[in-house]
């Protein structure tokens, strides 16, 4: 997080650190309500960006990390795992066009056993591959 662009900061501090509930507001418009231990965000938290995408889940040394649920501004939501920032593991992508992807993400991208239903009522059950359907 770049903290360069900080508009305003409230919260609690521990040893000159940022420790406990929190609140960023910065400059591009981003806001950011946190949980920290020794500065660093972990925990249940809402970070909404200001192009409208929103983010409400759990942190780990500063990055997405565990259950959470990506709003974006054009529509789109997923529900589900991340490691490291990353979509990793189960997770529900549905599109705003009405197609829906639930199964096993791998590094950002679909990966391994899912099922994507198409809005005009087509479905690929089975595996995938770096978000290509392989049977």
């Amino acid at each position: 997080m770049n903290t360069s662009l900080l508009n305003k900061e409230k919260g609690e501090m521990k040893d000159g650190n940022k420790h406990g509930k929190g609140k960023m507001d910065f400059a591009n418009g981003d806001k950011y309500t946190e949980d920290c231990v020794n500065g660093i965000r972990t925990g249940q938290d809402l970070y909404i960006f200001a192009n409208g995408d929103r983010y409400e889940g759990q942190w780990k040394d500063d990055k997405k990390h565990g259950k959470g649920r990506m709003d974006f501004a054009n529509g789109d939501k997923y529900t589900g795992d991340f490691v490291n920032g990353i979509r990793t593991g189960q997770g529900l992508y549905i599109y705003a066009s009405g197609t829906r992807y639930e199964g096993q993400w791998k590094d950002d991208k679909i990966h391994g056993k899912g099922k994507m239903t198409y809005a005009n009522g087509t479905i690929e059950d089975g595996m995938w591959s770096n978000s290509s359907f392989v049977g």
